[in-house]
């Protein structure tokens, strides 16, 4: 290949593509500029072509306040009626301890699924349960928030998928009954 004046070459400059373009178009007086930035191509369509795995955005509103007591309340009350092994006390839904969550959460998982191995890496068998069960609002989920659920920044979004678990139990034992 032959690089010289009229040759098209792609070549990178301060985290740009750049195209060099050959023949009439050198001639036009109009400045053209490269469709590829730093950040990215830009769609003609946006959201249009969204992926199919793509996270959705909670609509609950989690970060009300009475919406989260109503949650952590819904979540005693079951755990209370389902005999929890781990002795239910309100505090425990403010900012739980990890071992305080993982018991939550394995209890209403093996409530619903019946299933009783958990692996050695909880937070990626607590991720691949959730995946599994198709849990809707995985933002906010990911390894740490598993590791550290009663921290302010995740516990908000864990508290939320309790409850989600919670309700998916509830219509079970209502289907089965």
């Amino acid at each position: 290949m032959v690089v010289g004046p009229r040759s098209p070459i792609v070549w990178h400059r301060e985290g740009e593509l750049m195209l060099r373009l050959v023949g009439a178009q050198l001639n036009n007086s109009v400045r053209r500029s490269s469709v590829f930035t730093a950040t990215g191509r830009q769609s003609m369509a946006p959201g249009a072509f969204a992926a199919a795995g793509a996270l959705q955005r909670d609509a609950r509103p989690i970060r009300n306040g009475g919406y989260q007591l109503q949650m952590q309340a819904n979540i005693v009350d079951y755990l209370a009626a389902a005999r929890c092994p781990l002795p239910i006390v309100p505090r425990m839904m403010q900012s739980p301890t990890l071992k305080e969550f993982q018991t939550i959460f394995k209890f209403l998982v093996q409530d619903f699924t019946d299933a009783t191995n958990f692996g050695k890496k909880f937070e990626d068998e607590a991720l691949g349960i959730l995946k599994d069960l198709r849990y809707p609002n995985m933002e906010g989920m990911g390894k740490t928030a598993f590791s550290a659920p009663g921290s302010p920044s995740h516990w908000l979004y864990m508290t939320a998928m309790l409850n989600w678990l919670v309700e998916l139990n509830k219509v079970r034992r209502s289907s089965i009954d």
